[in-house]
């Protein structure tokens, strides 16, 4: 296989078409740094381990460009991609993956690695936890995830994050995460780490269970989530979830929490830091219920991710 590979790899450098059945490895190597492009077609691949479809082991640099990793499965973490590098994926698509019983579907962003997604979609994946991606690298080490311009949507998990699982550092910006669903633990994202969303949209993801959960995002104890000028609504569940449960520190800044069955916030509360619309005063007992008047999650720009529009008579 070591000498398929290395032609796989020096075919990549001269910008040759990847065999279909090759996995990418770039290990300890900063040297080897792979740009694949969509014209050399997709990354369809099955394998048993980590990183069944891209491997990039501690030290290695991948660029993927207009990729799309698809239908990969392992029963370890990581079943699309496993990182623990330097990684950049700008454009493209990770989607169809399985971890089963383990973690990231799509992604997996081991405690020393570096992820950088921008203008990706990250769909269908599934995991025991962090169906979509799953971080674990820590900002104080590593750039930790970095998610900007991109979609994670249709995800599932058993627990912890249908379309995030973050233990570590991770930024979201400008993105849509949508329509994953978690057993319980945060149909959206959950957090357990340092987490920074602005500008981002989280709406009709679910939990399966009846309470003490939040549909949108569940912040764990040891959890820090930073939310600015974000949208968290219709974000279906029971009557006892939330789209916003909190168990750590959350810090919330004008931004909207709105259309949930049960109540917008749960668990230890927020810390309103101002210029927020929410929908009852789950959040804040000294804010007045509003509604947003929001449109369905659609299309409101041109190459841009989802969001959810105002509603406007002119």
């Amino acid at each position: 296989r070591l000498p398929l590979l290395r032609r796989c790899l020096a075919g990549v450098l001269a910008g040759t078409r990847v065999p279909e059945e090759v996995v990418v490895v770039v290990d300890s190597n900063p040297a080897l740094l792979a740009t694949v492009g969509a014209e050399w077609g997709e990354m369809a691949f099955m394998l048993a381990d980590s990183g069944a479809g891209i491997f990039n082991g501690s030290g290695g640099q991948l660029s993927l460009t207009d990729t799309t990793v698809s239908g990969n499965g392992s029963g370890d973490v990581g079943a699309g991609v496993y990182n623990d590098g330097t990684l950049t994926v700008t454009g493209g698509q990770i989607s169809g993956n399985h971890a089963d019983d383990s973690q990231g579907g799509g992604v997996y962003n081991d405690s020393g690695g570096s992820v950088t997604l921008t203008g990706v979609t990250v769909s269908g994946n599934s995991a025991d936890q962090g169906g979509g991606i799953d971080n674990t690298a820590p900002a104080s080490d590593t750039t930790g995830a970095s998610v900007v311009g991109s979609t994670i949507s249709g995800n599932g998990a058993a627990s912890d994050g249908a379309g995030v699982s973050n233990s570590g550092g991770m930024t979201v910006t400008g993105s849509v995460i949508a329509g994953n669903s978690v057993g319980s633990g945060g149909g959206g994202i959950y957090n357990n780490g340092s987490l920074t969303m602005v500008n981002s949209t989280l709406s009709r993801n679910a939990t399966q269970s009846d309470s003490q959960d939040g549909t949108a995002l569940y912040n764990d104890a040891s959890g820090t989530a930073n939310l600015s000028f974000d949208t968290l609504a219709d974000n279906p569940g029971a009557q006892g979830t939330a789209t916003l449960f909190n168990n750590g520190t959350a810090n919330v800044l004008s931004s909207i929490l709105a259309y949930a069955p049960g109540l917008q916030c749960a668990g230890l509360g927020i810390n309103d830091a101002g210029g927020n619309v929410f929908g009852d005063t789950s959040c804040d007992v000294e804010a007045t219920a509003q509604d947003p008047q929001l449109l369905p999650l659609a299309e409101n720009g041109t190459n841009v991710p989802e969001t959810m529009a105002i509603f406007s008579t002119e």
